[in-house]
């Protein structure tokens, strides 16, 4: 009978150790539990607060090349317009909805489709054109004069996947040049 009890107490020290030890250990995977929720929570929280500054970069981007007084377009690496801002509508006379999917070839003389198709080549090997004064042609066909820059557009793993032209419409101080050169001819 001794030994019978002393196996009981044996058996129920052994069992209210092992209680104990699924205790600490349900503990231990709850503050686990709780610990990874509260941890999920704080990385979506920040993932959101990321996006929410990255979507308002692009919507201050997008707002400052949209009010630009340069006429801002972007286009495939073959050429194709796929965006036109406010001041591109301005300068070349075309809105965006007739400009955007066609040829950038539309708005160039056809002794400057040579330059065009130099430029894309430039800019698909991510080189970048500053400033050039090079013809243009209006939507009416009224010839103008611009000053362009070429620049290739390139993704996250450094990819050109596009090119960007700002254009200035420099018609007027070529205008007044060519006065300013007449005149001196003249005087002399």
């Amino acid at each position: 009978k001794e030994e019978e009890q002393a196996a009981l107490r044996l058996r129920a020290a052994e069992s209210q150790q092992s209680a104990l030890v699924a205790h600490a250990t349900d503990i231990v995977g709850a503050i686990l539990g709780i610990g990874m929720v509260g941890l999920a929570f704080f990385l979506f929280r920040r993932d959101l607060a990321n996006r929410q500054r990255a979507e308002e970069a692009n919507r201050s981007l997008a707002a400052i090349v949209e009010n630009s007084e340069d006429a801002i377009l972007r286009k495939t690496l073959d050429g194709v317009i796929v965006s036109w801002n406010a001041a591109a509508e301005r300068l070349y006379g075309y809105t965006a909805e007739e400009a955007i999917g066609k040829k950038v070839t539309m708005l160039c003389p056809p002794e400057r489709y040579e330059e065009v198709r130099l430029h894309l080549a430039h800019a698909r090997l991510g080189q970048r054109i500053d400033h050039f004064e090079t013809t243009r042609i209006r939507k009416g066909g009224e010839r103008i004069e611009v000053s362009l820059s070429i620049s290739p557009i390139i993704d996250a793993d450094g990819n050109v996947i596009g090119v960007s032209a700002i254009a200035r419409d420099m018609t007027e101080r070529m205008r007044l040049q060519r006065e300013v050169l007449e005149i001196a001819a003249l005087e002399q």
